[in-house]
């Protein structure tokens, strides 16, 4: 099996599974401050939207999770009292 390796080096999938698109598909920014995302996906397969307020030494949060049924999954957040937030989306096991 071919796995590809995340940021920290763990295996997440097999390469065959992993869309060959870009991964973001859409960032929309609601006039209430709410977001959502669209990431490309594997069906059946799960995955998480985490946060962290800081890239320097990263405290990852879950979000929320969900088992993509089609080629994209979404996920949605409202604004944090942060300044910032940064976000990542990870294949769950």
């Amino acid at each position: 099996m071919t796995g590809v390796a995340d940021p920290v080096g763990r295996q997440t999938a097999d390469s065959s599974e992993c869309p060959r698109t870009r991964p973001l598909n859409d960032l929309v920014l609601q006039p209430s401050g709410v977001f959502s995302l669209s990431h490309s996906a594997v069906p059946g397969r799960a995955y998480e939207l985490q946060s962290t307020e800081s890239l320097t030494a990263p405290a990852w949060q879950p979000l929320q999770a969900v088992r993509a049924t089609g080629a994209t999954v979404t996920f949605a957040d409202t604004p944090s009292a942060s300044a910032q937030r940064f976000y990542r989306v990870v294949l769950v096991p």
